[in-house]
């Protein structure tokens, strides 16, 4: 037995010294590249970032130089522009000055830095010194056939990231103005198209990001490290399980033990992993069954934008928004009251007056007796989405439904239409003379006369039927389970209403309308077909009225 024990120690199985060797290596070698891989990825994201800032500043530039300069221009030549502009009447900035007063809001508010700088710097420039990193991004953005100069640097004594981009002329208009500007300090004709002009560069701090590696990357090694000893073990068991059959019971049961004390202890440290993931990516929050907030942690504070002491005693209501439905809390209660789970989208308002959604499951929590304790609420932010949702079916200047709502909505009342054999009407709305709006006042007030028409036409359509603009001048109504003659009469009461709209510059505004009822086989197309005829007959009409076909 002394033998057989002696002869079945690790210390006996050559086996364990190569193991041992390599995982000493696998570790060694993933301890450097981990580290580098993480670090790497984390320049690169930011770098991403930094183009992307970059890209929004030039397309901002470009939106003032094309848009805004281009209009004035043409419309208003009695302003100038100068770098001088502040406080000066009829004086707007220089596109360039823009993009510098732009880049210090940016600096300010959001802590990552905007320098906009060249070798050829307008008159009230030209005493500025560059620093060391400016001349070496000035130099190697030339040298880059991307124009991209990165370099990790450390400023104040906090460690930040460098990105440097070229800025090219990228505008006649830019190209014209800076050869000729009185400002210049640099001679007549010098840029053309295609030049570089500069640099912009984005200084972001990573104190935070390199900390954020840090444990990521210490984490991962962790991991592997404990998978490595895990397997390690593993055959280390299989070994001197061969070597020993007179201590595989005994070793076995106390591996075993030593096992499912792990898992019990992995179990219960996965369970905190669980929560610790929850509260780090998700809203959560408890309330007392008259709905006061018990528990809430750190990203609802983040997302509401009220402090934990200002959340914790305080009603739910105060996150309500006042456009959220009643009916949806009066169904939120009657199913958590019922003991069932609530699952469904809620509107709500941060402390900041600012609106944002959230997808929500709620939870009661029942006492060994299945009597409600509380409340356990598990959110996640959908603003993003609900608001792209809003924005593919929202006319973007007039803010009634676009052509896009308007067809979904079209293709489900049809089916209700086919199966109730209800009526379904659909009317064209078309804007008297609009042309002449643009032609003698400017898009602008064309514009405003779209909005002026839409918001006045929305406050009396029913909720059961649908108002949308279907291109330029043209709106389309839909009214759901109303026949000819009683839309007739809707749409007279809405010519009514629009001619007694004026506008201060274009003056009094009229409309022609034309309607048509659905018949057998018709589709949208059909339709809109009859009603465009009417719409056009309308017209022929003399305007402001109503003509129908069917």
């Amino acid at each position: 037995m002394s033998e057989t024990k002696k002869n079945s120690g690790l210390h006996k199985t050559n086996i364990f010294k190569p193991l041992l060797l390599t995982a000493a290596i696998m570790i060694a070698v993933l301890a450097i590249y981990i580290p580098y891989i993480t670090d790497k990825n984390s320049i690169k994201t930011i770098t991403e970032h930094s183009l992307n800032a970059v890209k929004q500043i030039k397309l901002t530039r470009a939106y003032y130089v094309d848009s805004v300069v281009k209009d004035i221009k043409e419309f208003a030549p009695n302003i100038k522009f100068s770098y001088q502009h502040e406080g000066i009447n009829g004086v707007i900035p220089l596109p360039t000055t823009v993009i510098h007063d732009l880049s210090g809001i940016f600096s300010e508010k959001t802590g990552i830095k905007y320098n906009l700088y060249s070798e050829f710097p307008f008159k009230n420039r030209a005493d500025r010194k560059l620093t060391k990193f400016q001349k070496e991004a000035l130099y190697y953005t030339k040298k880059s056939p991307d124009g991209i100069y990165v370099k990790r640097d450390v400023m104040h004594g906090e460690p930040v990231l460098r990105v440097a981009v070229t800025d090219f002329m990228t505008s006649q208009a830019c190209v014209n103005c800076h050869n000729s500007h009185p400002d210049r300090t640099w001679e007549m004709g010098k840029w053309k198209l295609g030049d570089k002009r500069g640099v912009l560069e984005v200084i972001t701090p990573i104190k935070k990001e390199i900390a954020a590696n840090n444990i990521v990357k210490y984490s991962i090694l962790a991991l592997i490290v404990f998978m490595i000893l895990l397997l390690l073990w593993y055959y280390s068991y299989v070994f001197i399980k061969r070597e020993s059959e007179l201590f595989q019971t005994i070793g076995s049961t106390k591996k075993a033990l030593k096992h499912e004390k792990k898992i019990s202890t992995t179990n219960e440290a996965l369970l905190e992993e669980y929560k610790k993931a929850i509260d780090l990516s998700a809203i959560v929050s408890k309330t007392s069954l008259d709905g006061t907030i018990t528990y809430v942690n750190d990203e609802f504070c983040k997302t509401s934008q009220y402090s934990e002491e200002e959340l914790l005693g305080n009603n739910h209501r105060i996150l309500k928004h006042p456009d959220q439905d009643p009916a949806e809390y009066k169904k939120l209660w009657k199913t958590l009251f019922s003991k069932q789970v609530y699952r469904g989208t809620l509107k709500n308002l941060s402390k900041g007056g600012n609106t944002y959604y959230v997808d929500a499951t709620i939870v009661p929590i029942l006492d060994t007796e299945g009597e409600i304790l509380e409340f356990l609420a598990i959110r996640y932010d959908v603003t993003n989405h609900i608001q792209a949702i809003i924005y593919a079916y929202t006319d973007t200047l007039t803010g009634v439904s676009n052509r896009n709502k308007f067809e979904e909505v079209f293709a489900y009342e049809l089916k209700q239409t086919l199966r109730y054999k209800n009526s379904l009407s659909l009317a064209i709305v078309d804007i008297d003379h609009f042309k002449k709006f643009n032609d003698e006042f400017g898009h602008l007030v064309g514009d405003e006369v779209l909005i002026l028409l839409a918001n006045t036409v929305k406050k009396s359509v029913r909720k059961t039927d649908l108002f949308a603009r279907w291109g330029g001048e043209e709106f389309v109504l839909l009214f759901v389970n109303t026949n000819l003659e009683n839309s007739m009469i809707a749409l007279e009461k809405f010519r009514v209403i629009i001619e007694e709209m004026h506008h201060d510059k274009a003056g009094k505004i009229t409309a022609s309308f034309g309607v048509t009822e659905y018949k057998a086989n018709d589709t949208l197309a059909s339709m809109l077909e009859r009603a465009d005829k009417a719409l056009y007959q309308a017209k022929e009409d003399g305007r402001n009225c109503i003509r129908s076909l069917i």
